[in-house]
């Protein structure tokens, strides 16, 4: 690039540079924004599952067990899913809520029951934790029991805000930019993938696992103590929890491992074991395996005999799939490969029972389409960058190889997913695989952009010079994506009075 060029380049270079980091910002505070319309327009216990999810994650922080049984407890929660009558609107379009479910929370009393799910543990939910620890009294009033539930669902999607920007701001700090962000950015604000962040469901924990297998991918170097606690915690959980998504969780802090280690200088070709971040790493995978292989041996979260009219049995399942496994793996094949379309991310709402009005998805795909142009673009001058600056062929075509690999393992936990849905949900020599629904491959899409993005870093994604921010290029970037988050709103908000109200 010659000198003429070069001050012209770095010109539009800060200029998308500061439009780029602008619009992630407004999309994340357009995630809080909708994320508070979903927690307090969605009416309690109107997500898939949630009712279960709340009493086993509220009954294993209740340290009072009966004789009855290990998992029975006494607490107002139990009583609580039955004020909102989810049995009477769930499936109903024209059923709404009423304001008697309200007035009931008042009247409430504590109830005994056994309300356990066979997977999962008390860090399944860590909304619930945080807000009993916000919340005092509620063991012995309705109106508290509530407040947890409601505080609940905003902690579940705060966790998700946090780690995202944790990802942002030492991005920025450092001068390491990452192409594919501000599109995964506006993936968030799909009206499916924002209603399961903002819910006492499992799906939050698997969200959160996804955006702290990022930041170590790219920033191991750079993590602090607390941030090696968080991935921990989710990672160990999400292996007890959702065993299949144990999958990527190795790729990616081996991948981020070799990254941390090219770039702290170190002579050896591999990390060294008594390497600090190697232990921390090994102590992660092993803790998460050990929780997966935990949930398995347990056998209890494979429903046994009849159930639903459904003739369910692991054994004669895994000896079906043993026979043909062909027949099986192109079912699987076929079954994510119909998952992966358009509808994934404007899905049903509710439980299932919800269609996204066509207004909400125009409004939801014009802030994606935008997002990837912008990301594009971007990428594009991030490569130019590289290539006048530091391109270097080899870390180029290492990027490749792991971008390969991390989405191979992205690839093998949705299969994986699909699989266990057949062996444990689906009855014998079904054709068919029985209870699988499109959020359950959200993780994995949620961290193709930034897995695919590094293909445009030219070998290593930190800039060099002090590219200032730009006034005009930052207030229209807030501009652009504010006004289509509020285009988005509007419709988002009236399809969910329209249901529920």
């Amino acid at each position: 690039m010659n000198q003429a060029t070069g001050p012209l380049f770095d010109k539009a270079f800060s200029f998308i540079l500061s439009f780029w980091r602008s619009s992630i910002l407004t999309l994340i505070g357009g995630f809080c924004l909708l994320g508070l319309v979903m927690t307090l327009f969605v009416p309690p216990f109107q997500v898939p599952d949630e009712p279960a999810h709340w009493l086993a994650g509220y009954g294993r922080t209740v340290p009072k067990v009966l004789s009855e049984g290990p998992n029975q407890h006494c607490s107002i929660a139990n009583a609580l899913p039955d004020a909102f009558e989810p049995g009477r609107i769930a499936f109903r379009f024209g059923e709404k809520v009423e304001g008697r479910n309200f007035t009931a929370v008042a009247n409430l009393k504590e109830t005994c029951a056994d309300h356990s799910l066979s997977y999962g543990m008390i860090g399944t939910y860590p909304g619930i934790l945080v807000a009993r620890l916000l919340t005092t009294g509620e063991s012995e009033f309705p109106h508290k029991t509530f407040q947890v539930f409601i505080l609940g669902r905003v902690c579940q999607g705060a966790l998700l805000v946090f780690l995202v920007m944790r990802l942002f701001i030492v991005s920025q700090a450092t001068h390491r930019l990452l192409p594919g962000m501000l599109t995964m950015v506006a993936g968030m604000l799909s009206p499916l993938f924002l209603q399961q962040s903002f819910a006492i469901s499992a799906d939050g924990l698997t969200f959160a696992v996804v955006l702290s297998l990022l930041f170590f991918l790219f920033f191991m170097k750079e993590a602090k103590w607390f941030d090696w606690a968080v991935l921990l915690f989710v990672a160990g959980t999400v292996g007890g929890t959702k065993p299949p998504l144990f999958a990527p969780i190795p790729v990616f802090l081996i991948a981020g491992l070799f990254r941390a280690h090219r770039e702290s200088g170190r002579q050896s070709t591999l990390p060294a074991l008594r390497w600090t971040p190697t232990m921390l790493v090994l102590i992660t995978v092993l803790a998460s395996l050990a929780c997966a292989i935990w949930v398995v041996s347990k056998g209890h979260n494979v429903p046994a005999g009849q159930y639903l009219g459904r003739d369910l049995s692991l054994s004669r399942q895994l000896t079906h799939t043993m026979e043909s496994p062909m027949r099986v793996f192109k079912m699987v094949k076929r079954t994510v490969k119909g998952f992966l379309t358009f509808d994934l991310l404007t899905g049903p709402l509710g439980w299932l029972d919800t269609p996204i009005s066509g207004w909400t998805k125009v409004r939801f795909w014009q802030i994606l389409i935008v997002a990837m142009v912008a990301d594009l673009v971007f990428g594009v001058f991030l490569f130019g960058d590289s290539l006048r600056r530091k391109f270097s062929i080899k870390r180029w075509t290492v990027n490749v190889v792991w971008s390969s690999v991390l989405v191979l393992s992205l690839i093998g936990a949705a299969y994986l997913v699909a699989l266990v849905l057949y062996l444990t949900w689906s009855p014998v020599g079904a054709r068919n695989i029985d209870g699988l629904q499109g959020r359950y491959f959200l993780p994995m899409l949620l961290a193709l952009p930034l897995v695919v993005g590094t293909l445009f870093t030219g070998g290593s994604c930190s800039i060099e010079g002090n590219y200032a921010p730009q006034k005009v290029a930052s207030l229209g970037g807030g501009v652009v994506f504010g006004y289509l988050v509020a285009l988005l709103l509007c419709p988002l908000y009236l399809d969910l009075v329209y249901r529920w109200w």
